[in-house]
């Protein structure tokens, strides 16, 4: 049986973590306000824990961080041009 490494470096980040880019911290919350908690981490697909890491700004794993990106590229592409501001 092969155990994996689960404890933190000494920055008490997990290895391979660092925190959201602070542009998609900052769509993150935007969609946390628009739909609320549940609906937004059903959008971005990630678990409740990786959810409230990544708005807080501590690490998070870059699968998350892929996962965040796509999950805001969709909902941006799903916004007609006229109600983002832009002509």
């Amino acid at each position: 049986m092969v155990l994996m490494n689960t404890s933190a470096c000494p920055s008490g980040r997990a290895p391979n973590s660092s925190p959201l880019p602070a542009e998609l911290r900052r769509d993150l919350s935007a969609l946390l306000e628009q739909v609320g908690e549940s609906r937004a981490r059903q959008i971005v697909g990630v678990s409740r824990g990786a959810f409230a890491r990544a708005l807080a700004g501590l690490g998070v794993y870059p699968g998350t961080v892929a996962l965040i990106r796509s999950a805001l590229d969709q909902q941006r592409a799903q916004i007609p041009d006229s109600d983002r501001g832009q002509p």
